[in-house]
């Protein structure tokens, strides 16, 4: 699974202030899953995998240093940092005669520096081979 997401928001404080900018978050899960048949054609399917996180912190900022006989800026503007950890997923579906499914996916990140980072559930659609 490859997923990417952007955040709007205005910066709090600093020259930039109220100025609004972006983050952006790229994701790259592999999954091992199972699919249980429930009743019919309703699946549930538990699944683990490892997650790899690029994150673009696209936040300005200029600091004026002064060492006693010059003055200095020193200026930043974005911040690219990595996380991994592990990724828990459980999906619920129907699948129709023509392999096409759809249903609801319930998925949590555990980050190896953080621990749980959230609890996402998201429409869920595919077909399978």
């Amino acid at each position: 699974r490859i997923s990417m997401a952007s955040i709007d928001w205005k910066i709090r404080d600093g020259l930039f202030e109220d100025y609004t900018t972006i983050q952006l978050r790229q994701m790259a899960d592999i999954v091992f899953s199972r699919p249980i048949k429930l009743k019919g054609q309703n699946f549930f399917e538990p699944g683990v995998g490892f997650k790899l996180k690029k994150e673009y912190l696209l936040k300005p900022d200029v600091t004026n240093l002064f060492n006693g006989s010059n003055y200095y800026q020193a200026k930043r503007y974005s911040d690219i940092f990595y996380e991994i950890g592990f990724t828990l997923c459980l999906d619920y579906y129907y699948q129709f005669e023509s392999n096409f499914y759809m249903g609801l996916r319930a998925d949590s990140n555990v980050i190896w520096a953080l621990g749980f980072e959230g609890l996402s559930v998201t429409p869920l659609f595919g077909f399978r081979f």
